[in-house]
């Protein structure tokens, strides 16, 4: 199994929607909240190593943003405002 987001990082009433690819390695997770995506979310590479950790706000990349190389190290760090 591949790391997740912690379902006791997030108030009850939400949800953590995973997906994986056709293989059934991970593809992506992120949290939802009254339909839609809100909080914390990943982007994973083929191989499960995080591509991206993103913040959503109301379905829209609101706040801190990290991409990673497959190696792990840092590729950027961005910031998305609404």
């Amino acid at each position: 199994m591949y790391p997740s987001l912690s379902d006791n990082a997030v108030p009850e009433e939400t949800q953590i929607r995973r997906h994986a690819r056709n293989d059934g390695s991970p593809c992506c997770e992120y949290t939802i909240v009254d339909g839609k995506k809100h909080g914390p979310a990943r982007m994973f590479y083929a191989s499960g190593k995080v591509y991206a950790e993103e913040t959503w706000a109301a379905d829209a990349l609101n706040g801190p943003t990290k991409l990673f190389y497959e190696s792990g190290s840092k590729q950027a760090d961005l910031e998305y405002k609404d």
